[in-house]
């Protein structure tokens, strides 16, 4: 008994005392679980996080618990999951009206919509988030986090779907909004690092070896930790090289690294395709054994995983369309007397859009020297039309370099556009003709007017609109 006298006042002075400022140091120690792949504990922690924020009634604590909870198991493949608690997340106090928070909502909801292979709704959720993080006033490193990590996704988006000259100038966007930031923080770094690893992939794909090499080797000379907890991409994409480059025993050696990371972090995903890799190269390398060994083990592992995965990839789409027409549905306006006002403005506009047509349209548009040289210089605009006179093929990286939003623009108002569309709109927006872009492109001026045709209906410009005013008028709103 007078053990316990002498212990209780030690347990109570122990115990600790649950503050806001005691959970958002919680908070900071998930990142770190995180990119250690640690993904239980970070569960752990995220409910204990919750629990604690629930107890004083914290709904910043519950919010961010409730979003971690979502991003871990989305990670551990566990999607219904992570789609419920992302809508506890969405409806806590904290989160209504918070842009920082509706940002990390759109994000987890584009990265789900990734994961089952919705990727059009994916880029749609992510040119979202650049929208609302070009409006937001927030420190530099917050906003070029934001934008940085939405060029990345939107480029590895574009990577699943095959359009790879799409995915390498998204990412390079990424890469150079890390670039030109005086103060690079870790989490900058981690992105700048992921992005050389996903152009490596791409340029694998494209059987651009050298490219893949070059990208791969940036990774390589930099600290491995800024990477995190899909360092066994970067294992993988140097087993590709290696197998690809014939440097088969480097590339098992590779892949066994990579296993050991996937292993770690529990990627089942990941270990199917890295056992059909390291059996490859075992093949390769006239190790019948090990080949057959590890072949036995990506069908075993295969069928699993395919059990398993189709039944949650299938709930998954369902829950995640559902939801988003539920949240749809909930910010439509619901006044009555709502309606009427934007009925009343929509006639408005009409009036004045009926108005402004009867007016010539050289006072609505300025010139092309003053409107393509505002916030440029002179250099820029040569170096752009010597590109096309050429046709050169990193005209469209160039152009969209200067002009960041002109191909967002376009997808917005048709997502499915190929880069070979693009690439045209902007030849039309310098102001080219149709002879001169056939003698450019060498192609016939009839098939250059066919395909301002299907410009014209797939953008649904209308039959009166000058294509040409309507595409520079585009980039001006």
């Amino acid at each position: 008994m007078k053990i316990i006298f002498i212990l209780f006042p030690i347990l109570m002075f122990t115990q600790t005392n649950i503050t806001t400022n005691f959970i958002d140091s919680e908070i900071n120690k998930i990142d770190f679980l995180m990119r250690k792949g640690e993904f239980d504990k970070a569960i752990l922690k995220s409910y204990q996080i919750l629990n604690n924020s629930k107890k004083i009634n914290y709904s910043k604590g519950a919010t961010n618990a409730y979003l971690n909870l979502s991003n871990t198991y989305m990670f551990n493949g566990n999607f219904k999951k992570s789609l419920f608690y992302l809508g506890f997340a969405e409806k806590e106090k904290y989160a209504q009206n918070n842009p920082y928070v509706k940002i990390r909502l759109m994000r987890q909801y584009s990265n789900n919509y990734m994961n089952v292979g919705l990727y059009d709704k994916s880029i749609k959720e992510l040119n979202a988030i650049l929208i609302l993080s070009n409006q937001v006033k927030s420190h530099d490193s917050v906003k070029a986090k934001n934008i940085s990590m939405a060029y990345s996704d939107i480029g590895w988006n574009y990577k699943n779907k095959k359009r790879y000259d799409s995915a390498t100038i998204y990412l390079r966007k990424s890469i150079n909004i890390v670039i030109k930031q005086r103060e690079v923080t870790p989490l900058l770094q981690g992105i700048y690092l992921w992005d050389h690893i996903l152009l490596s992939d791409v340029k694998i794909q494209q059987k651009k070896i050298d490219s893949a090499f070059f990208y791969i080797t940036t990774v390589e000379n930099s600290p491995k930790d800024f990477i995190g907890n899909q360092i066994y991409y970067f294992y993988k994409m140097k087993g590709l090289i290696n197998f690809h480059k014939s440097n088969f025993n480097d590339a098992i050696n590779d892949y066994n690294i990579a296993i050991g990371f996937a292993k770690k972090v529990k990627s089942v995903e990941e270990l199917v395709n890295l056992y059909d890799l390291i059996s490859q190269s075992y093949n390769k390398n006239n190790d019948i054994v090990n080949a057959i060994k590890y072949k036995d083990l990506y069908f075993r592992t295969s069928d699993s995983l395919e059990k398993e995965k189709k039944p949650i990839i299938e709930n998954t789409v369902d829950l995640l369309l559902n939801n988003r027409r539920l949240r749809n549905d909930e910010s439509q306006i619901g006044p009555y007397y709502s309606l009427v006002g934007v009925l009343f403005l929509v006639t408005i506009v009409i009036y004045f859009y009926k108005e402004s047509k009867n007016k010539p349209q050289k006072t609505v548009i300025p010139s092309l020297k003053n409107e393509l040289l505002i916030g440029n210089d002179r250099t820029n605009f040569d170096e752009i039309i010597q590109l096309v006179k050429t046709n050169d093929s990193s005209f469209l990286f160039h152009f969209l370099d200067i002009y960041p939003n002109f191909q967002d623009k376009l997808l917005e108002i048709e997502p499915t556009l190929q880069n070979s569309e693009i690439r045209f709109c902007a030849l039309i927006f310098l102001q080219f003709s149709t002879k001169e872009i056939a003698t450019y492109t060498y192609v016939l001026p009839r098939s250059i007017q066919t395909r301002k045709n299907r410009l014209r209906k797939k953008l649904n410009i209308p039959s009166d609109e000058d294509i040409y005013v309507w595409i520079r008028t585009l980039n001006l709103n």
